[in-house]
C-alpha cells in the first residue's frame, strides 16, 4: 500500500490506481480540502487528514500513521466501496474519525460517519435553465445492469414477458451470469415513452453521451430517472440532477442527516414509474416547486461547500 503525501497534513491512498489523480473525484477533493483550510485554519493545520480509495477497508488496515502522532486529531475520507459495509477495528482505532461514503448506518462509537458523495471532476457546470424552458420532459442514460432490468421492462412497452420475470429473480444462483448471457451488448432506446424525453440504456459503463453532451441534456430535462447502480441508490446522476434543478426520481435513499427531506420523489417499485412520470408531467406547479427546492437542497446539504461544513462540524467538537 503506497501512501502519498499531497500537503505535510493531508495523505493520499488509492489502491486500485496507486495514484490518486486517476481518480474521478480527483479535482473535487483537492477543492474540498482547500476549503477545509478556508473554514479554520488552525482547525485544518492540527488535523491528519488521508483520503483514501478502495473497494475493501481491510486492504487500508495495515496503514502505519505512528510518524503522524502530534496532529491532535485524524481524520479518514474514505471514497468507494458501495455495499456500505463498516470499518474493520483495526482501522477504526486509528483515527478520530472516519467519514464513508454509501454507509448503510452511523457507528459513533467507532468513530464512523457518513457524508454524501463528492461528484466526479469530468462533468461540466452548466447554468440552470429555467424550468419552463426545458426541452426534455423525461432523461435517463445508463448502462443496463440485471438491477435495472426492471425499470428498463417498466419503460419498455414491447418488454417480453421473460425480461419482466426474470427482472424479479436477478439475486438467484447464476442470475448475473444469466443476465450477462441474454443481455451483454445490448442497447435499448426507449426515447418514446414519453413525449420529448430522452431515455436509453446502454450496454457499459460511461458508454452513452459524452460528459459535456451529458451535462447540457440534464440542464434542459425536467425529471431524471435515478434507478441504483450495482448496489446503492446513491449516485452522481442524483446530484448532478438536484443541482441543475430537476425533478428526481429515486429508490429510498439511506437514512442518514444529509438526506433528510430531500425533495426527491422516492419510488419503491419501478412498476409504477410511468405512473409516477405522468402525474408529475399533468402537475406543472408541483414540478417547479420542486425544482426550485432541489436546487436549494443541494446547495444547502450537497455542495463542496455544504460538505466541507458537515465534516467540519462533526469533526471539530
Amino acid at each position: 500500500m503506497e501512501i502519498n503525501k499531497y500537503k505535510d497534513n493531508v495523505l493520499t491512498i488509492s489502491i486500485e490506481t496507486g495514484d490518486w489523480s486517476k481518480n474521478l473525484e480527483y479535482n473535487n477533493y483537492k477543492t474540498l480540502i482547500q476549503k477545509f483550510e478556508e473554514l479554520d485554519k488552525a482547525w485544518f493545520h492540527d488535523t491528519l487528514f488521508v483520503i483514501a480509495w478502495s473497494d475493501d477497508p481491510a486492504g487500508l488496515s495495515p496503514m502505519d500513521l505512528t510518524s503522524y502522532s502530534s496532529f491532535k486529531r485524524k481524520i479518514l475520507i474514505y471514497v468507494g466501496e458501495e455495499h456500505g459495509y463498516g470499518i474493520p477495528e483495526e482501522l477504526s482505532n486509528k483515527f478520530d474519525y472516519i467519514f464513508k461514503n454509501y454507509l448503510r448506518k452511523e457507528d459513533p462509537d467507532n468513530h464512523l460517519y457518513s457524508y454524501p458523495l463528492v461528484t466526479p471532476d469530468a462533468v461540466p457546470d452548466t447554468n440552470v435553465v429555467p424550468f419552463n424552458e426545458r426541452k426534455y420532459n423525461v432523461f435517463y442514460s445508463g448502462n443496463l445492469n440485471k438491477y435495472r432490468l426492471k425499470i428498463m421492462c417498466a419503460l419498455n412497452a414491447h418488454a417480453k414477458l421473460f425480461d419482466k420475470i426474470f427482472s424479479s429473480m436477478v439475486d438467484i444462483k447464476g442470475g448475473s451470469r444469466l443476465f450477462n448471457m441474454i443481455y451483454k451488448g445490448k442497447t435499448y432506446n426507449l426515447d418514446d415513452t414519453f413525449p420529448n424525453s430522452i431515455i436509453r440504456f446502454n450496454n457499459g459503463f460511461n458508454t452513452g453521451f459524452d460528459k459535456k453532451t451529458y451535462a447540457e441534456i440534464t440542464s434542459n430535462s425536467k425529471i431524471i430517472l435515478s434507478p441504483k447502480g450495482f448496489y446503492s441508490p446513491e449516485c452522481f446522476r442524483l446530484y448532478e440532477a438536484l443541482r441543475r434543478g430537476c425533478v428526481v426520481i429515486t429508490e429510498p435513499l439511506p437514512k442518514v442527516p444529509f438526506y433528510e427531506g430531500i425533495p426527491a420523489i422516492g419510488i419503491a417499485n419501478w412498476a409504477d414509474v410511468i405512473r409516477v412520470v405522468n402525474e408529475l408531467l399533468n402537475d406543472e406547479t408541483k414540478m417547479d416547486d420542486l425544482s426550485a427546492k432541489s436546487i436549494q437542497f443541494y446547495n444547502r446539504h450537497l455542495s463542496l461547500n455544504s460538505i466541507a461544513e458537515y465534516i467540519y462540524k462533526r469533526s471539530s467538537k
